[in-house]
């Protein structure tokens, strides 16, 4: 069985009054998937808290596709490599709409691949390739909000 999934981006930016426009709301960029949705991950995670959306050791062992969103802003922590001497640890922030339990723009990413280099910058050294091993999401917000987190994954 597969499945398709549709992305629709679209955003405008007026800079010094010249209009930028990218995506359209109108022609999604498609991807096809070989498979129902085999992951999903949601979360409630405290003030100050931290929570592993996904682990490749306990959950599926690659994916073609992943969608994380969370309602209130939160980091999302990107491990490759856990446990080597070339672990890579990427934090990025993920927006939330500031309205709980509805997700912000979500963090997309398109398959598993990612390079391990130690910190050698450039692609002339791109490094080793390897797989997301773990994906984390810590709660960035004050103690009154916990952050509603979900994970999709498809493979």
């Amino acid at each position: 069985m597969s499945s398709k999934i549709f992305t629709y981006t679209y955003m405008t930016a007026i800079i010094n009054n010249v209009p930028y426009r990218f995506g359209s709301p109108f022609k999604p960029v498609s991807t096809t998937i070989a498979s129902d949705l085999p992951y999903q991950k949601v979360a409630t995670i405290a003030a100050a808290g931290t929570t592993t959306m996904f682990d490749i050791s306990t959950d599926l062992a690659d994916f073609d596709y992943m969608l994380l969103a969370v309602d209130f802003d939160a980091y999302v922590e990107i491990i490759t490599n856990d446990g080597d001497a070339l672990v890579q640890v990427n934090t990025l922030p993920l927006t939330g709409s500031g309205v709980a339990k509805e997700f912000g723009s979500p963090f997309i990413l398109g398959r598993d691949d990612a390079h391990s280099s130690d910190h050698v910058e450039g692609w002339g050294t791109v490094g080793t390739l390897d797989v997301i091993e773990k994906i984390s999401i810590h709660n960035v917000t004050g103690a009154s909000n916990s952050v509603q987190a979900i994970c999709m994954a498809f493979t």
